[in-house]
């Protein structure tokens, strides 16, 4: 799994050539010959070399720096992500890893400051200069922040997209937004969800031009790559995937079920009773039962408040349902976080919606300590296959504590919905 990149420590691999683990430029670390080497561009190296872009991650680990990792060792065996992710780090290839890996956290970091930009100044009271210290102070403890930049992710790229998906339907763009969504749904295709918005409120121009945008980019990465790599991602990247539904730091409400009922053998978790049907009924139930009540609200609401507060809904569900979602990806929720933070102030919703955001804001490693002990706690993530399996009431009071906190922001963003009042201080609204 990523650890901190040691720039400083490690020299730079043969042939600027690296092996990643979980995203464009993480650090997956390979201890070889006393040393700790960061493995981790993206395949466009491979593909400057005029090799496949998708080939299994062992082999071209070997190739690169000679060394076979152990067995254990907690590497996926391909890049998983699509081929438009790839397309759009291949400028990033040219580069050495640690000058890869910079610019890389540089975009992102301009994507997540521009998000923030978009979506604070809308919903909430104007901000003191104590305020944006406190908010500079909440992001370098936020866990999902940290990792986006020590792994490399593209998750603040995902959020500027659909904020800004957000903010130009605000507008009366739809269109554009449209193209927001379809470009994030080919960058990570679970975003693709959130058409459903765009589709209940019957904005075809929304559905059809995302649409376009989101085979338009295909299409780029199609020319580019070949079709060998699409039939290579589909039946070979994909099904590698499968074991980490049911995986420790999976906290999507299908992989709460499927650990309870029908965990993958490889995921160390011991289910409460083997039932891979009921599993799967309750795993593929609990998704159609947050979209439909997803669409339901997105069909209902009338107002620009009350889409605002839909749209954010959708976003919640849609990491609820996603099959595989890890606490990193919960930078994507930027814009429910300040919507509901700023609009919820019951007394009993409030503490709950508080509680959410600290869990949001922790390492799964801590809701560990209890039930599993401070080995779990540090290397669940590292050394996972040292430690024992996690049993049935262990997975209900560590692993699935985050789960909890999404499906009770849920609930609290559902109920909050009802009201399609703009708040007091909601001034004004962005304009094209």
């Amino acid at each position: 799994m990523a650890v901190v990149p040691q720039f400083l420590s490690t020299g730079r691999l043969k042939a600027r050539s690296v092996v990643f683990a979980r995203s464009p430029f993480g650090a997956f670390p390979i201890k070889q010959r006393s040393r700790w080497a960061n493995l981790a561009h993206y395949r466009t190296v491979d593909f400057y070399a005029g090799k496949p872009i998708y080939r299994p991650q062992v082999e071209a680990l070997f190739e690169h720096t000679g060394f076979i990792p152990n067995r254990k060792e907690d590497m996926l065996p391909w890049n998983a992500h699509p081929p438009c992710a790839v397309l759009l780090a291949l400028p990033f290839a040219k580069l050495d890893y640690p000058s890869a890996h910079l610019a890389w956290n540089i975009m992102m970091l301009g994507s997540f400051g521009l998000a923030l930009c978009l979506v604070f100044p809308w919903g909430i009271r104007p901000w003191k200069a104590l305020d944006w210290f406190k908010l500079i102070a909440l992001a370098l403890a936020c866990h999902p922040l940290l990792a986006q930049f020590i792994q490399g992710q593209l998750n603040a790229l995902l959020a500027l997209l659909i904020i800004g998906a957000w903010r130009l339907d605000r507008a009366e763009r739809p269109a554009m937004a449209g193209v927001c969504i379809g470009l994030a749904a080919a960058l990570k295709i679970f975003p693709a969800f959130l058409f459903v918005y765009w589709a209940m409120r019957r904005r075809w121009s929304a559905l059809a031009v995302g649409i376009a945008a989101f085979l338009i980019a295909n299409g780029a990465a199609l020319a580019l790559f070949g079709s060998e790599a699409f039939v290579t991602y589909v039946r070979s990247v994909l099904p590698s995937l499968d074991h980490n539904r049911s995986a420790w730091g999976n906290v999507s409400l299908p992989a709460f079920w499927l650990r309870l009922f029908n965990p993958d053998e490889a995921v160390r978790v011991v289910p409460f009773a083997k039932a891979p049907l009921l599993g799967a009924i309750l795993a593929y139930g609990s998704q159609v039962l947050i979209a439909v009540v997803v669409a339901l609200r997105c069909r209902q609401v009338q107002t620009a408040e009350g889409r605002t507060r839909a749209f954010a809904l959708a976003i919640i569900g849609m990491l609820l349902i996603t099959p595989i979602v890890w606490t990193h990806y919960f930078i994507i929720l930027l814009l429910p976080v300040v919507l509901f933070g700023s609009r919820v102030q019951q007394p009993i919703a409030r503490p709950v919606l508080l509680t959410a955001y600290a869990i949001f804001w922790l390492p799964l490693g801590l809701f560990l300590l209890l039930p599993m002990g401070s080995g779990a706690m540090t290397g669940w993530e590292s050394k996972r296959h040292a430690l024992p399996p996690a049993q049935p009431w262990q997975s209900l009071a560590g692993l699935s504590v985050p789960t909890y906190a999404l499906l009770a922001f849920f609930a609290i963003a559902w109920w909050a919905t009802r009201d399609e009042r703009p708040m007091a201080n909601l001034t004004h609204e962005p304009t094209a």
